[in-house]
């Protein structure tokens, strides 16, 4: 009904006009503005001491304080490929910037910049997928569903790595044996010997593998739902609040007169705590969470189990990590987690560990099931 849209439109609108940017400021309902690189080149940080940070001792200062022209046209033609085809090529790229700012800017050597990625469980990324049926995950490009074809893939994104990093304007002239009309393959043939390792497929190929077996999804919650949760303010936005929700969940949309009628009401009902509770869960995730990924040594190297003693959480909005116990654990006995969801039937488990991490576990639990 057109009308009933006009109407229901009216009302959002008027709700929305509650939400200021004076009014977000007072009730600290707006984060600390992001900071831009001085470059402008998109990249934000948190705060000048992350900026500092970022662009002396992390990959930034490389991909962009550092990096020639060619440099950044190469690096954008592999980040466009990563993204087409695996979002783990251009997190190697990045951990590739990171050991060759710490060689470069750093003074340490090649090893001992490379050490933080060795030392996990690996396999060669594009063996990952053999001896499987064909997949047909949703969204996966056609490419990586056999073996063949990830391995071209594989050296199709090393070579366009190699176009950003292996050149005499990031490693210096020194890094290769003097030699005439050597290039492609046959320069890499002559890199200095320190080199050598970092820049082979067998390298790229184990870090790719490390990355997809171990490592962490990692979920932080949004701040301002703790600062929303407890804005008395914003009371009379439940309704709309309530509104987003089921929009964004997809759900059928509550019409222009419930939407009123819960905005008086929560007017006369601030004070009842049934209403605060009902405030409290509606608000608790309504903005999503910061989602991202790492490698982390002591989570990473923590074993499987179906019926774990333990979980991790990020709650501290830093790289440390919470680890709670699920239930007693004796002394000496080993710190398990578990890899995927052990809520699901054991034959589900077991395929999503063969297929994911290569192993069958055999811990007490699916030994009983």
């Amino acid at each position: 009904d057109p009308s009933d849209l006009v109407k229901r439109s009216r009302r959002i609108r008027e709700n929305l006009e509650l939400l200021t940017d004076d009014f977000l400021q007072r009730e600290g309902l707006c984060l600390a503005r992001p900071i831009p690189c001085d470059r402008k080149c998109g990249v934000v940080y948190c705060s000048e001491e992350h900026k500092k940070l970022g662009q002396t001792e992390g990959p930034h200062r490389l991909l962009c304080l550092e990096a020639t022209k060619r440099m950044q046209r190469a690096w954008r033609v592999f980040a466009s490929h990563s993204r087409k085809f695996s979002e783990n090529f251009l997190l190697a790229g990045r951990a590739y910037a990171q050991i060759l700012v710490h060689v470069l800017y750093g003074q340490k050597s090649v090893e001992e910049a490379t050490t933080p990625f060795c030392g996990f469980f690996c396999r060669r990324w594009e063996e990952l997928g053999a001896g499987e049926a064909p997949r047909e995950e949703a969204g996966e490009p056609r490419e990586l569903r056999s073996l063949s074809g990830r391995r071209q893939t594989l050296e199709e994104s090393f070579s366009l790595l190699c176009r950003v990093f292996l050149a005499p304007d990031v490693l210096g002239e020194s890094a290769w044996t003097p030699a005439n009309g050597a290039c492609g393959e046959e320069r890499r043939q002559l890199l200095q010997e320190k080199w050598r390792k970092l820049f082979s497929l067998d390298f790229y190929s184990e870090l790719l593998g490390t990355f997809e077996l171990v490592n962490v999804d990692i979920e932080f919650d949004s701040p301002l739902n703790a600062r929303v949760a407890s804005a008395l303010s914003l009371r009379p936005c439940k309704a709309l609040l309530r509104l987003v929700k089921k929009v964004v969940a997809c759900e059928d949309v509550i019409d222009a007169e419930s939407l009123e009628a819960g905005a008086r009401g929560a007017l006369d009902r601030d004070s009842n705590s049934e209403d605060m509770e009902e405030w409290k869960t509606l608000v608790e995730d309504l903005l999503p969470p910061f989602l991202g990924v790492g490698l982390f040594r002591a989570v990473s190297m923590t074993n499987h189990s179906c019926w774990p003693n333990a979980e991790v959480d990020y709650p501290f909005l830093t790289n440390a990590a919470q680890v709670t116990a699920l239930r007693d654990i004796a002394e000496k006995e080993e710190i398990l987690l578990s890899y995927i969801d052990e809520s699901l039937p054991l034959a589900e488990r077991q395929r999503l560990l063969k297929s994911h991490y290569k192993f069958t576990c055999g811990c007490q639990r699916c030994q009983v099931e």
